[in-house]
């Protein structure tokens, strides 16, 4: 249903009436939902009609005789006291003393502290921790720290909490190719810092040197003692790692905290955990990098950047609080600090080492399909005659239904063409040899393109193996899964799919 404002214009253009003649309108056609009787038989349009021509029902009713339908007047003459009801229960009582003004009515700020009092009086625990959020949230003192003496004072108030989150801001989601352009920390909500490292931009301002400044942190980072909170923190520390930053004392991950509280929630970036849990939106990462994917964090304005970083450790730990209640209340607490995070170091040592492939093989191998390839190809247009693009099923569908006038015509979705997916081919291939051949070189070519040339692809030139990232907030079922690159679908039930396992050493 559109939206539109209704104005004193629009009455009498889309009724042809005054605005004032609304009750004279309904005083003859009723409302049933508001229990108003009207007049038996009459609807809006002919109370419409009725007031357009006699203006008010009084006068309509000392000019009954000038309707001129017999029907219509009968039921005017039998029901008039009805309509002076009907019209007296639609008329608004404005006389009605009212000692406040329509400012006075509109919906003001919450008193934030008065309900908090009654909150923690009937003890609604997630309530109050909600409502406190959100009274803070917009509570924001964001800091940079440009200079030696200020990162030290930092790191003693670290020291003293004995707990922090931070967040890394880098050129690059792949933790083996970024650079670390800057750190930002948060102890408690409502005060965030922000160490710029590597912004490069012409009249950036004074940076504290990269090494000097890890020189500083590495003690904090690597003390277990000292607590750690992040999102997806595991990438935070793999960075720290690639600076010779071991990072110990792993505490808390909202992304996995999330995923233990609901695996089959849509998302669990930071992001979207501020709007669900906090009805918080963030800045984005667009909006600080003016909407251009190419350009690297290392030229975003400095204090851009802090108000964008310090958000996201700010958030992080006033999501930590709800999400670490929510665990205790669901009894998932064991479960997120025992297995989940344990897990963490271990995923991040995987990363790190990689998995060695065996690159002369997998090549050879890719030969051997690409030559299998065209003797398919070859093979196919010999049988039908003439050349065409065995990767169009337009043109596959035309061969099929057409020139051959194979049976099981099935048109796609859109209407375009000839289904030739898996199920048509397979069932066409037990009357001609085309369909099982084209079954056969779409096996071939996915497994060609997506596994043997895209893993040689992958190889990190540094380590000579592949890097995979392991996921433990991606399936509903709690399982590992695999990205950039996908390992966990490589086929074993076809011996190709067995063939490319063996292309992978255990080293």
């Amino acid at each position: 249903m559109s939206e539109k404002l209704t104005d004193y214009t629009a009455i009498k253009r889309d009724y042809g009436i005054e605005p004032e003649q609304i009750i004279e309108v309904m005083a003859l056609s009723g409302d049933s939902a508001d229990n108003i009787p009207g007049i038996p038989g009459v609807g809006e349009k002919t109370g419409l009609s009725l007031i357009q021509q006699f203006h008010s029902i009084e006068n309509l009713f000392q000019n009954t005789n000038k309707v001129t339908k017999a029907s219509l007047k009968k039921k005017l003459e039998e029901f008039k006291e009805q309509a002076f009801l009907s019209k007296k229960l639609v008329t608004i009582k404005n006389s009605v003393p009212v000692d406040v003004t329509l400012d006075d009515l509109r919906l003001g700020s919450p008193k934030k502290e008065k309900l908090l009092e009654i909150f923690r009086e009937l003890e609604f625990k997630s309530l109050i921790n909600k409502f406190s959020e959100h009274a803070e949230l917009s509570k924001k003192d964001y800091r940079l720290i440009l200079t030696k003496e200020e990162l030290v004072s930092l790191i003693e108030n670290i020291r003293k909490k004995g707990i922090f989150c931070f967040d890394t801001e880098t050129t690059s989601t792949n933790h083996l190719e970024a650079e670390l352009i800057g750190i930002s920390f948060c102890i408690e909500p409502g005060i965030a810092y922000y160490l710029p490292l590597g912004h490069a931009y012409k009249g950036v301002g004074p940076q504290i040197r990269v090494s000097d400044a890890l020189d500083l942190l590495k003690d904090i980072f690597c003390d277990e003692q000292i607590k750690k909170i992040g999102q997806n923190i595991k990438y935070d520390a793999e960075i720290l790692a690639r600076y010779d930053i071991t990072v110990r004392g792993l505490f808390f991950d909202t992304m996995i905290a999330s995923y233990v509280i609901d695996p089959t929630l849509r998302q669990h970036n930071l992001d979207y955990l501020a709007q669900h849990y906090l009805s918080y939106k963030m800045v984005s990462y667009d909006e600080v990098t003016g909407h251009d994917k190419h350009k690297s964090f290392a030229y975003v304005d400095i204090n851009k950047a802090k108000e964008y970083s310090c958000e996201d450790a700010e958030i992080t730990v006033r999501l930590k609080s709800i999400l670490e209640e929510k665990l205790q209340s669901d009894d998932n607490y064991t479960l997120f600090q025992d297995l989940e995070m344990n897990l963490v170091p271990v995923l991040m040592d995987m990363e790190t080492a990689g998995i060695k492939i065996n690159v002369s093989f997998f090549k050879e191998m890719s030969e051997r399909f690409a030559d299998e390839l065209v003797s398919i190809e070859q093979r196919i247009f010999s049988l039908t005659g003439e050349e065409f693009n065995i990767n169009s099923p337009q043109q596959i569908g035309y061969i099929l239904f057409e020139k051959l006038n194979l049976p099981g015509k099935k048109k796609t979705k859109k209407k375009t063409g000839y289904s030739t997916d898996v199920e048509v081919l397979t069932e066409l291939a037990r009357q001609h040899e085309i369909p099982s051949l084209l079954l056969r070189f779409r096996t071939i070519s996915k497994l060609k393109s997506t596994y043997l040339d895209a893993l040689v692809s992958l190889v990190n030139p540094s380590t000579k193996r592949v890097h995979t990232s392991y996921n433990q907030t991606v399936t509903a079922t709690g399982r590992l899964s695999s990205s950039n690159p996908n390992l966990q679908n490589i086929p074993i039930r076809t011996e190709e799919g067995r063939q490319i396992r063996k292309g992978f050493i255990a080293e």
